[in-house]
């Protein structure tokens, strides 16, 4: 038997390692590749949809403009405005209140959205902010009647006498899921 020995210094075992794991990150380099593609799409067109409220089938800018009176104590005049919507998409309907007169302080005035809220609004503290109406309007659906009723109630007596009222009523349809 012959006895060989081997003489293995750690000099030499380090670089045999070292030289392996050069070899081995060489090879792995040589055989990784990526892959890449670039496609392009042209003649796209975005457009927006439109909203338009209707008020009795006509636009109005400014909201309505209510004309109250003559009232005498007990008296109570109704007014009815048909909502609708064309465009491409619906939305809810909001409506905002503004007032000045003396007689705003006697007056009692409430409003009806038909499939939605009803409420009173109070004409010497008006609200400043938009009243939701828990409505939504589409396209497709027929007008909603909207009605808005100013009381003079009877315990008001003489006071009232000669006073007047201006009311504004503001509409607003908001695409769904915004917020006026």
């Amino acid at each position: 038997m012959t006895d060989k020995k081997f003489d293995l210094s750690r000099r030499k075992v380090l670089g045999s390692i070292g030289l392996i794991g050069a070899g081995s990150a060489v090879a792995g380099a040589g055989t990784m590749a990526y892959f890449s593609d670039t496609e392009e799409s042209t003649g796209n067109t975005v457009s927006a949809g439109t909203l338009d409220l209707k008020v009795n089938g006509n636009d109005i800018q400014d909201g309505a403009s209510v004309n109250i009176g003559p009232l005498v104590p007990g008296d109570s005049e109704s007014y009815s405005l048909n909502l609708g919507v064309e465009g491409d998409t619906g939305g809810d309907l909001y409506l905002k209140f503004d007032s000045g007169g003396a007689l705003e302080d006697d007056l009692d005035l409430s409003w009806d959205v038909a499939g939605g809220n009803s409420g009173d609004v109070n004409l010497e503290n008006t609200p400043t902010g938009w009243i939701s109406t828990n409505r939504g309007i589409d396209p497709e659906d027929d007008p909603v009647s909207g009605t808005f009723t100013a009381t003079l109630p009877e315990s008001v007596g003489n006071e009232a006498q000669e006073e007047e009222v201006d009311i504004d009523v503001a509409m607003k349809i908001v695409q769904y899921g915004g917020s006026p």
